[in-house]
């Protein structure tokens, strides 16, 4: 079991980074990065949840909380490689 989990890591590791990036009303903008499947997962999380329950009021990153309230738009792209230090790649998004 902890191969395997050790295995699924190091893959997820050899992942290209994504940005998701939030762009909130006012001109600011919260970017988190991490593994391509996890920005894409925490994206269709985000659909599923809209699509279940109505809007959705917070959503909670490692770095903080954002009001979806106050989110014009979402948008995700490739990290571009030169891009240094890494971030922290494990995040868990939790909605209130």
């Amino acid at each position: 079991m902890a191969d395997e989990t050790i295995a699924r890591d190091i893959a997820r590791d050899a992942e290209p980074e994504w940005i998701l990036k939030f762009s909130i009303k006012g001109g600011d903008t919260l970017e988190w990065i991490a593994a391509k499947s996890t920005v894409f997962g925490a994206l269709e999380e985000l659909n599923k949840r809209e699509c279940e329950t109505g809007p959705v009021g917070w959503v909670f990153l490692p770095m903080g909380a954002i009001n979806m309230s106050e989110v014009r738009y979402v948008s995700i792209h490739p990290r571009p490689r030169e891009t240094k230090p890494k971030p922290a790649r494990r995040a868990r998004f939790t909605w209130a």
